[in-house]
């Protein structure tokens, strides 16, 4: 029998979240799913990017992004019901939808492409 030692440290795996504040018309992020986790009820999936982007003015190639109703609803329009580990994505925000509620924020709109190799994907979970 062969025995594996795995280490690890909350701080490698404290990421900077694309929160709806990130994110303008027009910017754009791409990358690979690396790993997808849950945050409270909220699905999130962790992204090396393929450039580095700023986010809180650090640069990073390594973010998380979660499950916000823009990217869901693009996810739907691709026939997809979320992502998968070894995904390559490519984001979009295309703008902003106002809110039909007071007090709610306005909807960040999506262009989304997934690039997905079948023989090789892990399961698809729900985004």
């Amino acid at each position: 029998m062969t025995e594996k030692l795995y280490k690890g440290r909350t701080e490698d795996a404290a990421l900077p979240f694309l929160s709806a504040t990130f994110w303008k018309q027009g910017t754009k992020v791409s990358g690979v799913i690396e790993r997808l986790f849950k945050a409270g009820d909220q699905q999130c999936a962790t992204v090396r990017c393929l450039t580095p982007i700023t986010v809180e003015g650090t640069e990073t190639d390594t973010v998380n992004v979660g499950a916000m109703a823009g990217i869901r609803m693009a996810l739907q329009a691709a026939h997809l019901k979320g992502f998968a580990e070894g995904d390559r994505i490519w984001l979009e925000c295309t703008g902003f939808e106002p809110p039909k509620k007071a007090g709610n924020s306005p909807r960040v709109n999506f262009k989304v492409e997934v690039s997905r190799d079948d023989e090789f994907a892990v399961e698809e979970v729900p985004f």
